[in-house]
């Protein structure tokens, strides 16, 4: 089966590592030529993942249509900040029968949207599903147990997204809850730079755990 993604940035070159452990046929796009130099001579990104070298299988492309025709499920890797521009151009080429995960978190800074309502409002799709959790991606190619949240309102998509990620190491969870799992996957990031700021001043742990325990109260 072949299953592109959009984004060639450590969490992108993580996920490429899990779909050919799965036995997925692979490409990945990016727009940015530095990342495709490195990826296509040396097999890994040297800035945003140095320790890991992607599978020689991987296809690498700048050709948006050629990365998205045929594929069965579309994972949208890039920084919240590019989504629209990417999903714009995606539109170009994506067909209704395709499926789109979205592996990127946040809100989006000029409408305030989320990945999935951007994604169903430019590609007028409702086979749109995300993922999210406490994943990092140095622990990903590492094969370190992990977990993840597999979300959408369609029930194919989640079926179809979850054999694709689903392993040994790669443990999932399936809801319905869209805007659930978006909305903690950014509040997340918000509590991840506070716990470091608390680290960079030599709190406690009693004084940071006074502050996660207002955190997930909130």
């Amino acid at each position: 089966m072949k299953v592109s993604i959009l984004g060639a940035g450590a969490y992108g070159i993580a996920l490429s590592k899990i779909l050919v452990d799965n036995g997925m046929n692979v490409i990945i796009w990016t727009k940015v030529q530095d990342e495709y130099d490195m990826l296509t001579q040396e097999h890994c990104n040297n800035i945003a993942l140095p320790s890991f070298k992607i599978d020689k299988s991987i296809k690498i492309t700048m050709n948006m249509e050629e990365a998205i025709k045929d594929a069965k499920v579309i994972f949208v890797a890039t920084s919240i900040k590019f989504i629209k521009d990417v999903l714009l151009e995606a539109k170009k080429y994506y067909k209704k029968g395709q499926h789109v995960c979205m592996a990127c978190k946040g809100i989006t800074e000029d409408d305030l949207s989320f990945g999935s309502e951007m994604a169903q409002n430019i590609l007028k799709s409702k086979k749109i599903g995300v993922i999210s959790g406490g994943t990092f991606a140095n622990d990903m190619v590492m094969d370190n147990l992990m977990g993840l949240v597999i979300s959408s309102h369609n029930k194919s998509t989640s079926k179809i997204i979850n054999k694709c990620i689903c392993n040994k190491y790669i443990k999932t969870m399936i809801t319905s809850d869209v805007l659930g799992v978006e909305l903690c996957g950014a509040i997340k990031n918000v509590i991840a730079i506070a716990c470091g700021i608390m680290d960079g001043e030599n709190y406690s742990e009693s004084t940071k755990s006074m502050f996660f325990t207002i955190f997930l109260n909130e």
